[in-house]
């Protein structure tokens, strides 16, 4: 990405390469609606399945996409250290991005449910 995010997608992944390809597509889909630069950071959190290797060929294919690997399960909260979020109290001294939000990428939840301007 050439323009730096002022939006960020957090995105946990445990074993998510099943869902990983079509998530990511409806995200480079919904991101241009958002009107502002964005990136999607998804964090695998220590997967046992193919999303290492998913993640690898897709980031060549998504220039939006930012991968954070954990060797092993370490959680949400460590998913977000790990992406360089910040709690809001101290996001206007960060260098990250000031708007974020998390999500997995279960069929229940999907980016085209993302608003059009940035919120947040």
């Amino acid at each position: 990405m050439s323009e730096r995010a002022i939006v960020s997608v957090l995105v946990p992944a445990k074993d998510e390469a099943e869902n990983l390809p079509e998530f990511l597509r409806q995200c480079a889909e919904a991101l241009p609606r958002i009107g502002a630069p964005a990136e999607v950071v998804v964090v695998d959190d220590g997967s046992r399945d193919a999303t290492p290797q998913v993640l690898a060929q897709l980031q060549a294919q998504y220039s939006f996409l930012r991968v954070v690997t954990h060797r092993r399960q370490r959680g949400i909260a460590d998913a977000l250290r790990s992406a360089g979020m910040r709690p809001k109290a101290t996001s206007s001294s960060s260098t990250r991005p000031t708007c974020s939000t998390s999500r997995k990428t279960s069929r229940s939840w999907s980016p085209r449910s993302w608003p059009a301007t940035p919120t947040s």
